[in-house]
């Protein structure tokens, strides 16, 4: 019976017929009910004797070993068929609510099957027991007028139903008193507020609970009627015949017609609670077939549950329906993502050079920056391992195995990188999503062959020469960095190698440089042209460099202080958000040089040409700027002192720098 806390009354149909005698109904039946989707549970319900048409009794369940039990009216036909409604909670466990139950008893008296209302395709079936004592000790007694001494009173207008038929005031009173008694239950009324009492006994004013007694509806109880029936109540079955008075609650809401009115204003609010949660159950339940937009739709109902205005005792049900539905609805959508990019991976090929590798490493991080539930990212995340295991594998072997056969050259240094280079485009991504592009070490032997044809004297100097002839040949910059490139690793160049290529850059700057030599009778000992070009091009990579780390400082936002900040402003970087400005050398004119000291310094006077491209310098209208700085730089001789050293010439500026 669980479902949500609260009492359920219903609605039956075909209440006016001749009560079935006391054997068929009233007794003690235990058996078994079922709601959808949950497991079979006890039940016992125990319907006391009763003169009247209306029968009291309590129901009582077990449902996997959690108890309860609530108090409930019922009233059977002749035919045996039945509906009894819940009323008080007797013991309520948490999380269940009190249903009803519409039935038939079977022909031998012995029998009952039926409904569970409240519950989808809720179901019992019980049998009667011997007697086993006083019946249905729970409901609670009620002092009541005895015997049949009074006439009955005649209420008029419209009033009939067990009021109408009494053959005495008496009986009249204890009809009355078994209509209210379920709502009174173990209550007094005494200290409840107005408000509370009203929606205590409002149940009771439903039809199919009030026309048997009244013989009417309680909408159509017009304000004579309704008075003087609170006034027999309080003067006759109160007053004259004793009966327990409940501090006079049902005649003060006979006897006041607002109280009926809020009564009928409480039934009017549940109706309209009643269709609005019929329909919000319906759009709870198509949503469950609604697709991609499930969630947003299931959004939307959760806003009108928000916005219903509705008691929270209303409501709670369909929010914990609403809730159950969500975790249900984003369990599928996981479930969903899961399969398809595990079906991503599964789609993929296995080639290398075909990006497949890239597809793998894409889904995993998809599902680590996903709501998937950690084992699903851990299935989807091993899946895409496993996959790019397929793909690398073979090619990591077939490169490892190239360590035996490649020759002792430079080019077998050149086809050992190679080899390597498929793999480095993902060695950054593999080492961060799976910890390592080679975890098994296969290429071990090919980066052992590497080291070796690194460290080769006859390697090394056959990737000198080559250097040097690029440095030498056409396009000397472009084609010593293509040869550097093809022998360097993802970490560059080993020490060896590296220190070849950086002279071979240097090599193919002065290369680049047109280098003029204008002096007339040079000392053999004094600098060649060359030479001067060569200080010449570091002072320039040295003024590239400071204009670097002038951009790097200045776009950085981390000037603090003042007179950087002002030199910052003038920088084209701050404006633009371009940066790479730097200069490159032209050309280098040698006009001529003076010994100071024969064969060991000399002041030598040259003229350099430098180009200083300002990145986004047009946007900034620096272009003038670097114009004339070239302009300056070409048409002024500089001049430096030379001072011959053990390792080469040691170089100061002179005066007209």
């Amino acid at each position: 019976m669980r479902h949500a806390v609260g009492i359920v009354f219903l609605l039956g149909a075909g209440l006016t017929g001749v009560a079935v005698a006391e054997p068929q109904f009233a007794g003690h039946w235990t058996g078994t009910y079922r709601c959808q989707g949950q497991p079979e549970a006890k039940m016992a319900l125990e319907i006391a004797p009763s003169e009247r048409p209306l029968h009291e009794g309590v129901f009582t369940f077990d449902a996997a070993g959690v108890k309860g039990s609530y108090t409930v009216t019922g009233r059977a036909q002749s035919n045996g068929q039945f509906t009894i409604v819940a009323r008080t909670w007797v013991d309520q466990p948490e999380g269940f609510r009190a249903l009803g139950l519409r039935g038939r008893i079977g022909s031998d008296g012995q029998s009952m099957d039926g409904s569970l209302q409240g519950c989808p395709n809720g179901n019992f079936v019980a049998t009667r027991l011997p007697s086993a004592g006083k019946v249905a000790s729970q409901v609670q007694p009620m002092r009541l007028p005895e015997g049949d001494a009074t006439p009955p009173v005649s209420f008029g207008g419209a009033i009939g139903g067990a009021l109408a038929e009494a053959t005495s005031a008496e009986a009249q009173c204890r009809a009355l008193a078994g209509w209210y008694a379920p709502a009174v239950g173990p209550r007094r009324f005494d200290g409840m507020p107005s408000h509370q009492i009203i929606e205590a006994i409002a149940p009771l004013f439903v039809d199919e609970t009030f026309e048997p007694v009244f013989g009417i509806p309680v909408t159509l109880l017009d304000e004579t009627e309704s008075r003087a029936v609170g006034h027999f109540i309080k003067q006759t079955c109160y007053g004259t015949l004793g009966m327990e008075p409940y501090r006079n609650v049902f005649s003060d809401a006979f006897r006041s017609p607002a109280y009926v009115g809020r009564i009928t204003a409480i039934h009017e609010r549940q109706a309209e609670a009643a269709r609005w949660a019929a329909a919000t159950r319906e759009e709870l339940a198509g949503i469950r077939i609604a697709g991609a937009d499930a969630l947003e739709k299931l959004r939307v109902v959760d806003a009108g549950i928000a916005r219903s205005r509705l008691p929270d005792e209303a409501t709670a049900p369909l929010r914990a329906e609403a809730a159950a539905l969500r975790v249900e609805l984003e369990t599928a959508a996981r479930n969903a993502k899961t399969a398809s990019l595990i079906a991503d991976l599964r789609n993929v090929g296995e080639n290398l050079d075909q990006g497949h590798l890239g597809t793998a490493l894409r889904v995993a991080d998809q599902a680590r920056a996903s709501d998937l539930a950690p084992e699903q990212i851990t299935q989807v995340v091993d899946a895409a391992r496993h996959k790019a295991a397929a793909i690398l594998e073979p090619r990591l072997i077939a490169a490892a195995g190239l360590a035996t056969d490649l020759p002792a050259s430079l080019d077998g240094l050149k086809q050992a990188r190679a080899a390597l280079r498929p793999f480095e485009q993902y060695r950054a991504s593999m080492d961060k999503t799976f910890g390592s592009i080679d975890p098994d070490g296969t290429l071990a032997p090919l980066y052992r062959r590497i080291r070796d044809l690194e460290s080769d004297p006859a390697v090394l100097a056959e990737l000198q020469t080559a250097l040097s002839e690029a440095a030498q040949g056409e396009r000397p910059r472009e084609a010593v960095e293509t040869l550097g490139a093809q022998v360097s690793g993802p970490n560059g160049w080993s020490a060896g190698t590296g220190a070849l290529v950086s002279a071979a850059r240097d090599q193919a700057e002065i290369a680049a440089v047109l280098v003029e030599d204008r002096s007339t009778n040079p000392d053999p000992a004094e600098p060649t042209a060359r030479e001067i070009a060569a200080f010449a091009l570091q002072r320039v990579r040295a003024a590239s460099a400071r204009m670097a780390d002038m951009e790097s400082a200045c776009t950085s936002g981390r000037i603090t202080d003042p007179v950087a900040a002002m030199a910052c402003l003038a920088n084209p970087a701050v404006w633009t958000g371009q940066t790479g400005s730097g200069a490159t050398l032209l050309r280098v004119t040698k006009l001529g040089c003076v010994p100071e000291h024969a064969q060991a310094q000399y002041r030598c006077t040259f003229v350099q040409e430098i180009r200083i491209d300002i990145a986004g310098g047009e946007a900034f209208a620096a272009g003038r700027w670097s114009d004339l700085s070239q302009q300056l730089s070409s048409g002024e001789a500089v001049d430096a002192r030379f001072i011959r050293a053990p390792s080469g010439w040691s170089i100061v500026w002179g005066d007209l720098r």
